[in-house]
């Protein structure tokens, strides 16, 4: 059984959020709808933090599967983001996620011309607006529960569950649902989203 892993790979240098279930204790639909966003932009800031972190050190040896697992989380996040830029919330930092994998997939034809340095510099391009987009979006969509906004009856619920599904899938099932699947935390806020 492997032993524990070592957190700070994937909880900085961007922070995790929390989700407002976690903090307030509420369950209506916008608290949820905002919690399980959160979940969703956790997985995709830890391997924004994993890559970031092991791009500078890695031995040339893994270098093309490194490639693929940067790639994979790039498509991950332009496929939920081209949902949200046209339903919900534009996203300013895209270009500079584009501009990453147009780079990774340069190096994936040639590995040996990967740098974890240039890499690491198109991710600082981009990611003080990555990080204020994925834990803004969290607040805002609680803040309507607040607001006595939507009515679950209306569908709120099911139409965003439809959209975060659709979101996910359309990146991919081979890679990118893998890649966010291995990168939710069962331990995270004491355990609460375990199950």
């Amino acid at each position: 059984m492997p032993g524990p892993v070592d957190k700070l790979w994937v909880e900085s240098p961007i922070p995790l959020v929390h989700t407002p279930q976690y903090e307030t204790k509420r369950n209506d639909i916008f608290t949820t709808g905002a919690s399980h966003m959160a979940l969703l932009h956790n997985a995709i800031l830890r391997g924004f933090n994993s890559i970031y972190n092991q791009a500078p050190s890695l031995p040339r040896t893994h270098h093309a599967p490194f490639i693929g697992y940067a790639t994979a989380w790039t498509a991950l996040v332009i496929s939920h983001h081209d949902a949200e830029e046209s339903d919900l919330f534009p996203a300013a930092f895209v270009a500079g996620v584009v501009d990453m994998a147009d780079y990774l997939a340069t190096t994936a034809r040639y590995p040996a011309s990967f740098s974890g340095a240039t890499l690491r510099a198109k991710m600082d391009a981009f990611r003080a607006l990555f990080q204020e987009h994925f834990h803004a979006e969290i607040a805002t969509i609680a803040a309507l529960s607040t607001e006595g906004a939507g009515d679950p009856e209306a569908g709120e619920g099911r139409a965003s569950e439809q959209w975060g599904k659709r979101s996910v899938t359309r990146a991919g099932w081979t890679d990118v649902f893998v890649f966010l699947v291995l990168h939710m935390d069962r331990e995270w806020e004491e355990g609460m989203w375990g199950n």
